[in-house]
């Protein structure tokens, strides 16, 4: 078989194959069609644009059977004859099979319309999608076989679209430059709203760093004054305690006869008659120098030793209590009463004390 032939195979088999898909499709709509208006014949108008969708794939098939004819030439290769039966192919075969679903969409639409005929302006969309893959740009004069077109959509300057509710020119579908210009608009509209949240949330973002800045400095700055003033309060303690460890010292070594003085009036305040006195370790007083102290004698007393474990001073006990008259014991109970004068005399500067 020669070049010539195969290529003319091709292009018959293309618009036989989509003129056999219109012809079902029609039948399909058609069919659907009379049986609507034989319920009412007014919706002929209504009907008539979905029966007559399937018939555009015969005519695609049928256009490029005319224009492929000029890729036909007298002793073309057998190479090139498969190329042209090869570019036809995909629109013989999708028009055969988008026609026929094209048929059935558009019948269900027509029985759509029977049951409400305000829907056919809406309905004429769903066939007209099935179309879509089978129909090709080749409405140019300069178009050759093997070109590729892409097309957008069609138009009309016509009223047709007026029976189905649209005002003016029919235009299903806008400009490519206003589509580019609408995706434009949109963009630039996006970046600035997205450069606004940007810089409010820069701005929000300084703000709180620098309050928390602030509000850092002053927690700071409170801490090292609370620090301080502990430090200040410490010393002032250590040194208190200082003065009243030294007054204990100085108690514990006074001379003999102010250490006597002090036991015999702590025995003339404190003591009962038939008490036990205990001594501390360091006492400079000796037992029979303790007897013989005349409040010693006049009460009664027992001596109990020397050998308390405190710095000074004496311990009274009996069968119903104990009486703790130690150096420590004494500073420590008068401690609340001198503590204020004592920091009164170390601070005082004219300024309240803490």
């Amino acid at each position: 078989m020669s070049g010539e032939a195969i290529a003319i195979l091709g292009l018959a088999i293309c618009a036989g194959l989509c003129g056999v898909g219109s012809a079902v499709g029609l039948y399909k709509t058609g069919s659907a069609a009379a049986g609507v208006l034989a319920e009412d014949a007014k919706k002929f108008s209504k009907v008539m644009i979905l029966v007559l969708l399937p018939a555009t794939q015969g005519i695609y098939g049928f256009v490029m059977a005319l224009v492929g004819q000029g890729a036909v030439t007298a002793g073309m290769s057998v190479g090139s004859g498969w190329l042209v039966f090869a570019s036809v192919m995909p629109l013989a075969i999708t028009g055969l099979v988008s026609a026929i679903f094209q048929g059935k969409a558009a019948t269900s639409c027509i029985y759509a319309v029977a049951k409400d005929e305000k829907l056919s302006g809406k309905l004429i969309m769903f066939p007209a999608m099935v179309e879509t893959y089978a129909s090709a740009g080749i409405l140019r004069p300069a178009l050759r076989l093997r070109d590729i077109v892409a097309g957008m959509s069609c138009y009309t300057n016509s009223n047709f679209g007026a029976q189905f509710g649209f005002a003016g020119s029919l235009a299903p579908c806008c400009s490519f430059p206003l589509l580019r210009a609408a995706a434009e608009a949109e963009q630039a509209t996006r970046i600035s709203a997205a450069q606004k949240w940007a810089e409010e949330l820069l701005t929000s973002s300084r703000k709180a760093l620098a309050d928390e800045a602030d509000a850092t400095v002053e927690r700071r700055e409170t801490v090292a004054r609370l620090d301080g003033r502990k430090k200040v309060l410490g010393a002032k303690r250590e040194l208190i305690d200082e003065v009243f460890a030294r007054a204990l010292e100085k108690a514990q070594n006074f001379p003999k006869a102010r250490y006597a003085e002090i036991v015999s009036r702590l025995l003339e305040e404190n003591a009962e008659e038939g008490d036990t006195v205990v001594l501390s370790r360091f006492a400079p007083l000796s037992q029979s120098e303790t007897e013989a102290l005349p409040v010693f004698r006049a009460r009664k007393l027992r001596f109990g030793g020397a050998d308390g474990a405190f710095a000074g001073g004496l311990f009274l006990s009996n069968e119903t209590c104990d009486k703790d008259l130690s150096f420590e014991a004494l500073i420590a109970a008068d401690r609340v009463s001198l503590e204020s004068d004592v920091v009164e005399i170390l601070f005082s500067d004219g300024r309240k004390t803490e």
